[in-house]
């Protein structure tokens, strides 16, 4: 194996495409499934992709990782930064099916939570998304999580 295919970049820009792009992926179905996709560019070519992470802060520490600010966006110029592993466990949300924040489902019920930190609130249980939705957003605001 050369030792441009054991660079943290070039694994991370292999896993990124098979995520998006390949169907026998075990979890393509949170990405690509999802409609997430990758910069044309990239796709074609590791290099460019290497070059945009190198121009973003935080491409020198070694503790950091490739994440995407926005989950339900692509990995495109904008959308990528470099972040902890923690941050990524803090944009993920892996259990959320119903493709709102802080809203998931539960048999035929909506469950509004709202996670600050290591605590976990439960919010309610609704009938319908949008009052768990509306549930969610007022507790943002109660705890002064309005620009997360």
């Amino acid at each position: 194996m050369s030792e441009r295919t054991e660079h943290p970049i070039y694994i991370a820009w292999r896993n990124m495409k098979g995520r998006c792009y390949n169907p026998s992926r075990y979890n393509y179905h949170k990405y690509g499934g999802r409609g997430i996709r990758v910069f044309p560019k990239w796709v074609a070519d590791v290099s460019k992709f290497a070059e945009y992470l190198f121009t973003l802060p935080g491409h020198d520490n070694p503790k950091l990782h490739i994440d995407r600010i926005d989950n339900n966006g692509n990995y495109e110029p904008g959308n990528c930064r470099w972040s902890t592993r923690r941050e990524q466990q803090l944009n993920r949300n892996p259990y959320n099916k119903t493709g709102v924040k802080g809203v998931k489902k539960h048999y035929n019920r909506f469950i509004a939570e709202l996670h600050d930190g290591k605590i976990k609130r439960y919010l309610g249980s609704f009938k319908t998304i949008e009052e768990a939705n509306e549930a969610y957003q007022k507790a943002r605001k109660e705890y002064g999580q309005e620009n997360c």
